[in-house]
């Protein structure tokens, strides 16, 4: 999702960059977007109470060769503000984090028509404003649904933090050499990405938005800068697919009610023993409420379930 790509869905690269001191273009200006159809293996329609996700895992595979620095810490937007901004804050790590958000959609797209060859945009003009006219864009989702769009953190002075900071194993501050696979571990704890999963899981698909605030500079006169971004491998690379660099997706989600603990069709004895020996062991099955915690409010919606 480049407003200048002339070959959306068919690259065998992609890469995530800012245009630093641009009001031309949205602060998150090369997004990569993955698609991972889940229907084969998950069961769908269940509705937005059928699905608890427990563990979700994205990872990617960077092609170039040390261009860019090492960061797995989220930084905030308010580092990336103009130095004689007030708000303005210094980030001391070198280096600038990968990050993953969920997806949203506009002008008439959404989760079951947007696909990878979609149009960047089909309203307004990236030469005349390229901001907020992607059709699919880096977003937040409520737990109520509502979808924030936050392609332009800097501009909008949002500090909302991603899915996952990408991770590599690297020293911070590392030149990141060619063929590195950066891990994305999702933070589920919250209901608003749990609402996201089951919008997709119930659907068949997944989508998430890869993106970065490295810099890229471009000149009227002399082009392109020295590349300063990551480039990934994408699944439509013949070399990726060979060698096992395409990204991949990993989940655990619990399908259906808590009520039958061990998923066994019968709720007796057995789903109360799994559920309390998990609950006093800390394990994240039985997390029911999914806010990382281990308390009361979780067992009361296993004993609530298993009663209905």
């Amino acid at each position: 999702m480049y407003p200048f790509n002339g070959t959306p869905g068919t690259r065998l690269l992609a890469s995530t960059f800012t245009t630093p001191s641009s009001w031309l273009f949205d602060d998150r200006d090369a997004q990569f977007i993955v698609l991972f159809d889940t229907g084969g293996a998950i069961p769908t329609g269940r509705g937005l109470n059928g699905y608890r996700v427990i563990s979700a895992t994205l990872t990617v595979t960077v092609y170039n060769n040390n261009e860019f620095y090492y960061d797995s810490t989220y930084d905030l937007m308010s580092s990336y503000r103009d130095l004689d901004d007030p708000e303005h804050t210094v980030d001391f790590d070198v280096g600038r984090p990968i990050e993953v958000y969920p997806v949203g959609y506009r002008d008439g797209f959404s989760l079951a028509n947007w696909t990878e060859t979609s149009p960047f945009n089909v309203v307004g003009d990236p030469f005349v404003d390229g901001t907020r006219i992607r059709t699919a864009y880096a977003a937040w989702y409520s737990a109520a649904g509502a979808v924030t769009d936050v392609s332009l953190p800097v501009r909008d002075r949002l500090e909302i933090p991603p899915l996952a900071v990408a991770t590599a194993n690297l020293s911070g501050g590392q030149l990141v050499p060619s063929d590195t696979r950066f891990t994305f571990q999702m933070n589920v704890c919250d209901p608003g990405v749990q609402r996201y999963f089951a919008e997709g899981l119930n659907f068949g698909r997944m989508n998430f938005s890869i993106v970065s605030m490295h810099g890229a500079s471009w000149d009227p006169d002399i082009g392109p800068g020295d590349p300063s971004y990551p480039v990934y491998y994408t699944s439509e690379n013949p070399l990726a697919q060979v060698f096992g660099m395409t990204p991949t997706f990993a989940i655990t989600v619990r399908v259906g009610s808590a009520g039958d603990y061990n998923d066994d069709g019968q709720r007796n004895f057995f789903d109360v023993q799994l559920f309390l020996n998990d609950f006093s062991n800390g394990r994240p099955e039985a997390d029911l409420n999914s806010d990382c915690r281990f308390d009361f409010f979780d067992v009361q919606r296993f004993l609530n379930e298993f009663s209905n």
